[in-house]
């Protein structure tokens, strides 16, 4: 199984003129069709960010044979990204494996009836599809698993809290990027033996014992005002950045030392003569 976190994205910044099909030749898009765009965490091949185009024609065929209104189409679209993920048939000519998924008559998710499928809630939503993975392990299953207890210097203390190495977003600001370096570092800390917990959240939930929080340079500010009590990393660029062995020797210094002062020395027993 497989598991994906969908957002949806603001698109005002997007002009949507045309798009380029998987030949390269360029379309006009036409007035009067509706546009979403997702982010899809973790990745789907290389693509991070997808849009859901619904024809003109079709959004008026819908108003009309199925009384839909303008503020439905994207729960519409939500639908179309869940298709892709879940492997589902799209024509050719539909979806040009860059960037854009084209919605109308021809082909649309469809519900039992024959209606446009639709997702409940279209701006947030998780898909588990049953594409064969090496790990189970999408952004919804817990990093660190339970393994035998850790017993080298690196372990960390045991104190019942477990530290948390935060990789931060907003509903806004999520580059793909970031996610990259968020599965790098989760295996370096692995390898490492640290015994961190390592997860995304938004910075308006950020979960307890956060002990850093990395985020990229858009967000440097609105971590500090979200978790000013944190070690905030601003990360310029998440693949392979340096930041995370520094990171990772630190917290294995300071697990080593937490394990030192753990340390109590007996007297030996005196021996009456």
């Amino acid at each position: 199984m497989r598991y994906f976190h969908v957002v949806r994205k603001d698109r005002s910044a997007f002009p949507f003129q045309f798009y380029v099909d998987r030949h390269g030749a360029e379309h006009m898009l036409e007035h009067g069709g509706h546009t979403s765009s997702f982010g899809v965490m973790p990745t789907k091949g290389e693509l991070d960010f997808v849009h859901v185009h619904v024809r003109a024609d079709f959004v008026r065929a819908g108003e009309d044979r199925w009384d839909l209104p303008e503020s439905e189409w994207v729960r519409v679209a939500a639908a179309a990204i869940e298709a892709w993920l879940k492997n589902e048939t799209i024509p050719e000519d539909h979806f040009n494996r860059m960037d854009m998924i084209l919605v109308d008559q021809f082909w649309y998710p469809q519900a039992a009836d024959g209606s446009p499928r639709m997702l409940v809630d279209p701006y947030e939503f998780d898909v588990v599809t049953d594409e064969p993975w090496p790990t189970d392990q999408g952004i919804l299953v817990p990093v660190v698993d339970d393994h035998p207890a850790l017993t080298d210097a690196a372990a960390p203390p045991a104190d019942g809290a477990v530290k948390r190495v935060v990789f931060g977003f907003t509903m806004d600001v999520f580059p793909g990027r970031l996610l990259i370096g968020y599965e790098q570092f989760k295996r370096k800390a692995a390898e490492a033996n640290l015994g961190v917990q390592v997860e995304l959240a938004r910075l308006s939930d950020l979960p307890p014992n956060t002990f850093f929080l990395l985020v990229p340079t858009e967000l440097a500010e609105a971590a500090r005002q979200a978790a000013p009590e944190c070690r905030i990393e601003v990360v310029e660029d998440s693949v392979n950045s340096p930041i995370f062995d520094s990171i990772i020797r630190e917290i294995r210094a300071e697990n080593a030392q937490a394990s030192a002062s753990r340390l109590i020395v007996m007297p030996a027993e005196r021996v009456e003569e």
